[in-house]
């Protein structure tokens, strides 16, 4: 008798509940293991649904203006937020940039200071306010260091350049040209006629005149000690006893109008008087007074017929230190300045050069004696009357000093770099003493490692109080090697958050979000900065869970 056998086992929808029931409980087991990965990673879903939202905001924002981000952001990153302090932190990880391609090629960057939170080191006698850092009121001495740039990666820092308010330790410009750039001080050596920097070195028997009219200083008699240390690079020194330099006889020498400039420093108390520049012995020229004038600059048109068309200053200036005197003739009244300052004016009218005869500087221009002891720098003379704005600008390139050294390094708060300048030591600057350009200073680092921070520090000089220098903006430019998809671009933000609210709120978004875990309004720990290329960058600060959120667009 047969028997029918039933086959045993699970049909397949068995099989998929039991697959379901597992995975239901696995899941519950996972929960109950490891709650706050869980809980990590839904916030993590939160942050990069807000990295996203301001993203696409500030993107909009751009469409609408231009292409163009809010003005307040740049290079370096910031965490969005209202707190003006505190906002410093490490934030990022390894980039994931859909919307970047790989390349191998180094990627040039750059980073600009040129507001109140990108310029977040620290200050000694300075400030930063209006848009610019200066001294700090009454100080004639200060220095700022930045806080510490990171490139993301090894970089080549290779430029460095600022924007003074003016020309600051500058000297003037050669070939009577015009400097342009700078907000305020640009020199217009029109009619300029002789320049002699007097930088040659130690031995020198010619000074090159840089004007373009190849009116170059020969010795009068004995030289005098070039390589001086001067109120620019170098000075002359003149021993008040047989030394001079020699201009010649070129009608250029002696304009029916004329300005006269030169910087000096001299503790000459000869009670005879000493001629500092003279055309001849009758002519016009400055002279440091003797008998009851001691130590006073005068200046005039000198002959037995002029003597009364002199102006004397009523303080003396033989007190070491260095002076900037102007004396202008605009074909009738004599001006004389000191620092920047009009002293007296007085209508002589014409002058009438007497010849033969040349023009001479530490001595007159017939060789009669009359020496000056002290230093001379910077000597220039026009065959225009400079105007009293010209005159000002004049001294305060000399008077005001900006300076740099800097720093690359390859931890993050740069402790393991030194200060250096451009001869790779701490003694030296990079300043507008070595800019020769018409316009302002930027000068290829050199001696700068390799690394993935740098920092820079400013020192700021005055001789005079009422005066300080000002610096609208610095920006260095580097480029980091490797690939610019999936690199490690963490980075310390900067010191004072970024307010985008009056920007992109509420326009393009509701409100401005934060981390859901920690952040706040004041402190969202979201960052954002600009990257090559005019894109934007946001990163999440907090992720969980060793994830990076990081979008680019």
């Amino acid at each position: 008798m047969a028997h029918n056998k039933q086959s045993s086992g699970f049909t397949l929808l068995e099989i998929l509940l039991v697959v379901a029931a597992i995975a239901v409980l696995a899941g519950i087991v996972i929960v109950a293991i490891n709650p706050g990965r869980q809980l990590g990673e839904t916030r993590n879903t939160a942050r990069r649904s807000d990295v996203d939202s301001v993203l696409n905001a500030l993107y909009q924002y751009s469409l609408d203006n231009r292409g163009l981000f809010p003005s307040s952001t740049d290079t370096n990153l910031r965490m969005l937020g209202t707190s003006v302090t505190g906002c410093a932190i490490n934030c990022g990880g390894t980039a994931s940039n859909a919307n970047s391609t790989s390349s191998q090629q180094s990627t040039p960057t750059s980073f600009l200071d040129n507001s109140q939170s990108t310029f977040a080191g620290s200050f000694s006698n300075t400030s930063y306010s209006n848009n610019l850092l200066s001294l700090s009121s009454g100080q004639t001495s200060g220095s700022y260091t930045s806080d510490v740039k990171d490139a993301g990666g090894s970089a080549t820092w290779s430029n460095f350049s600022w924007v003074p308010s003016r020309p600051t330790g500058k000297p003037l410009p050669n070939s009577s040209a015009t400097e342009s750039g700078y907000p305020n001080g640009n020199m217009d050596m029109n009619g300029n006629v002789l320049l002699l920097h007097m930088d040659e070195s130690n031995g020198a028997t010619t000074f090159s005149d840089s004007s373009g009219s190849g009116l170059n200083g020969t010795c009068a008699a004995t030289c005098p000690t070039s390589g001086t240390a001067g109120k620019f690079a170098t000075s002359l020194n003149f021993n008040g006893i047989n030394q001079g330099v020699f201009l010649g006889s070129s009608n250029l020498l002696r304009p029916e109008k004329t300005s006269i400039s030169l910087w000096l420093k001299t503790t000459d108390t000869n009670p005879n008087g000493s001629v500092i520049y003279r055309w001849r012995t009758y002519g016009i020229g400055f002279y440091l007074g003797g008998g009851s004038d001691v130590g006073k600059i005068k200046f005039g048109a000198y002959g037995t017929n002029l003597l009364s068309n002199t102006i004397t200053t009523p303080s003396t200036y033989n007190n070491g230190v260095w002076h900037n005197v102007v004396g202008t003739f605009d074909g009738n009244t004599l001006s004389l300045y000191l620092d920047g300052v009009i002293i007296n004016s007085k209508n002589m009218g014409p002058i009438f050069y007497q010849t033969p005869g040349g023009a001479a500087i530490g001595r007159d221009g017939n060789f009669s004696g009359s020496y000056f002891k002290g230093q001379i720098d910077e000597f220039s003379l026009f065959n225009r009357p400079l105007s009293a704005d010209e005159v000002s600008d004049m001294y305060q390139r000399g008077a005001l000093s900006l300076k740099y050294q800097v720093k690359s390094c390859a931890v993050a708060d740069c402790s393991d770099g030194n200060f250096v300048g451009p001869d790779g030591t701490n003694n030296s600057y990079y300043s507008e003493n070595n800019n020769s350009s018409n316009t302002t200073p930027s000068f290829s680092l050199s001696n700068i490692t390799d690394n993935r921070y740098f920092q820079y520090k400013s020192f700021l000089d005055t001789n005079n109080q009422t005066l300080t220098p000002e610096m609208k903006s610095v920006t260095i430019s580097d480029s980091v090697g490797g690939t610019e998809n999936n690199q490690n671009i963490s980075s310390n933000t900067a010191s004072a958050c970024l307010d985008l609210s009056s920007f992109i709120s509420p326009t393009y978004i509701t409100a401005i979000p934060f981390d859901p875990k920690i952040g706040s309004a004041e402190k969202t720990y979201y960052a954002v900065k600009k990257t090559s290329g005019g894109r934007i960058n946001i990163q999440a600060c907090a992720p969980e869970n060793s994830t990076v959120i990081n979008e680019t667009k």
